[in-house]
């Protein structure tokens, strides 16, 4: 039989549950992931600690070498699992929105630079203006990554970009800087005045990304309970995603994907489905293998990334 994954305590069976005020942290238990003090109130940490889905999570996270990213829903909070912390999806958006924010005033810097190096130089066409080419090489490499991962490869944005880069006859490598700096300088204006809104759900997406790919390693490993269990994850957390982009209140996964179905977002077919796959989840979570095979999940996790590349991504 399959193994249940039950988190490490370090309290014996007897010992009451801890309760910790807010600003307390707590003694983690042995290689299991810290929780951001943020998700704690009275009781959460042992509520927490006994989570089927962080369960799955912690121990997916000790086979992978502790990289992977993962998402839970515990007390009604989304949280997610990354490097040696656990904290609110808002959280973990916000940091990665100050990351970003801080690479693009990082690659402003280095833009000045390559500017800094202009010169005039005659070319097969007459004088034009030059820069160090290796410094705009860099530069361009480190500035397309960026646009991105926060615009996507179908924004304006990248799209400019990418045709501001390209060599033409006639244009300098002066020519270039100018134009491609125009765009990256005006997708920075964006994205800090907060007009860039798909930049949450790239973020979204890369966690979403990482989680599937645990659920696929996980079930080629034969480990189909944790793999569900994951993948259920990513499905109630993309429904909570797009309850509030629809005006619609968060609630619980049967509710969100009738309310959903109701408004508009997706037919009675994919509704259906979303109800097959919880069940699927529900059982994983609640360490009951044999009720689903592997085959089950395998067409779980196939229709969840479906999901996601239609309603979210």
């Amino acid at each position: 039989m399959e193994p249940v994954y039950m988190p490490r305590s370090t309290s014996s069976p007897t010992t009451k549950p801890m309760t910790l005020p807010v600003t307390q942290k707590p003694p983690a238990p042995p290689r299991a992931p810290y929780v951001h003090r943020q998700v704690l109130h009275d009781g959460v940490w042992d509520r927490w600690r006994a989570d089927s889905t962080v369960s799955a999570i912690a121990q997916t996270r000790e086979r992978t070498g502790g990289d992977s990213l993962g998402t839970a829903s515990v007390d009604g909070l989304d949280v997610v699992v990354t490097g040696a912390w656990v904290l609110p999806i808002e959280c973990y958006i916000a940091l990665m929105s100050n990351i970003f924010k801080q690479r693009f005033t990082e690659l402003e810097a280095q833009l000045a630079k390559v500017k800094a190096t202009k010169r005039p130089e005659q070319g097969p066409y007459g004088m034009g203006e030059q820069v160090d080419r290796q410094l705009l090489l860099s530069w361009q490499v480190k500035a397309q990554d960026l646009l991105e991962r926060v615009c996507g490869k179908d924004s304006q944005h990248f799209k400019h970009f990418e045709d501001a880069t390209k060599s033409s006859g006639f244009a300098t490598s002066g020519d270039i800087t100018d134009k491609a700096g125009t765009v990256f300088i005006t997708a920075k204006e964006d994205y800090f005045a907060g007009y860039l809104s798909s930049a949450r759900s790239l973020i979204q997406s890369e966690v979403f990304d990482s989680e599937l790919e645990q659920a696929t390693a996980l079930l080629d490993g034969d480990y189909r309970t944790a793999a569900g269990v994951i993948a259920g994850t990513v499905l109630e957390t993309s429904l909570r995603e797009l309850c509030p982009q629809n005006n619609l209140l968060h609630g619980k996964l049967d509710k969100m994907n009738a309310d959903l179905a109701k408004q508009g977002v997706y037919n009675a077919n994919t509704a259906k489905r979303i109800t097959a796959i919880a069940a699927i989840r529900n059982s994983a979570a609640h360490g009951r293998p044999d009720d689903f095979s592997d085959g089950d999940v395998k067409g779980m996790i196939e229709d969840i990334e479906r999901f996601l590349s239609q309603h979210l991504v």
